[in-house]
């Protein structure tokens, strides 16, 4: 379907769109003069010590383990070919648990290298009239429970993710499937609930 006008003016409304991402990674590209993948290699990753992040433009290169995504059909789990290339920005990073985790540290105190980034990925973008948004750039900001959570979710060829601090309790909550047969956004709530 073509669309000839935008779906409401802009700075009235949110709505997340991948593609903001995508013309991001594009945007670093041209200012750096490298890839995004060297980019966030030298600006982020290595920084935090994140030995296994990467960003790759194939899904196929993914994590040395060999991780995959999977589907359930007829009771049993089948691979899921490789969506090539990535949509990177939106999608294409990598990482172990234990580099998410230093992710996750990286809130509360970043790096020197991170520290401009993290400012930013929290900072609410605010629209034309004044009243706030709820998104950072690149984390939702909004009540849970009565607390300040930063979120963010995503999915890509059934690898999905939900991302939850609650920095007001110092807690984090990560949950990740290989499968869209376990959604990781209900069992997230269960367990902060918890």
């Amino acid at each position: 379907k073509n669309y000839h006008t935008l779906s409401f003016k802009p700075g009235t409304r949110f709505s997340y769109c991948n593609t903001g991402y995508m013309m991001l990674c594009v945007i670093i590209e041209r200012v750096s003069g490298t890839s995004i993948e060297k980019y966030a290699q030298e600006n982020i990753f290595k920084p935090l010590k994140m030995n296994s992040a990467k960003f790759t433009n194939l899904e196929s290169d993914g994590m040395p383990d060999g991780t995959r995504s999977y589907y359930l059909e007829k009771n049993k789990f089948k691979t899921h070919k490789p969506i090539q290339p990535n949509a990177m920005g939106a999608t294409g990073v990598f990482c172990t648990l234990d580099d998410y985790k230093k992710w996750d540290a990286n809130f509360t105190q970043p790096t020197a290298a991170t520290k401009n980034i993290m400012t930013k990925i929290k900072q609410e973008y605010l629209f034309n009239n004044g009243d706030k948004s709820g998104y950072g750039a690149g984390i939702l900001l909004k009540p849970y429970k009565g607390f300040l959570s930063e979120e963010h979710s995503g999915g890509w060829n059934s690898f999905l993710v939900q991302f939850r601090r609650l920095p007001e309790l110092g807690l984090s909550v990560f949950v990740a499937s290989t499968s869209s047969s376990n959604q990781p956004f209900k069992i997230c709530d269960e367990i902060t609930d918890l």
